[in-house]
């Protein structure tokens, strides 16, 4: 069986970016009760996210006084 060759200046795995770490651990230690389910979910959300630009957002408009 053959191997294959070892790209040492390849893209990263998903996994081994921070802010993919970062939410494992947060899901790890909300499953074992020592983290909030809700840093749990911000940091898939962010993880997810990870690599597409910032939404833009459209300034609001003051609503004129009556």
């Amino acid at each position: 069986m053959r191997r294959a060759p070892a790209k040492p200046d390849g893209p990263k795995a998903d996994q081994q970016f921070d802010e993919w770490q970062t939410a494992i651990a947060c899901l790890i230690g909300a499953a074992e009760g020592r983290d909030f389910i809700m840093h749990a979910r911000i940091g898939m959300l962010r993880a997810l996210n990870h690599g597409r630009p910032n939404p833009t957002t459209i300034p609001r408009r003051k609503r004129d006084k009556i």
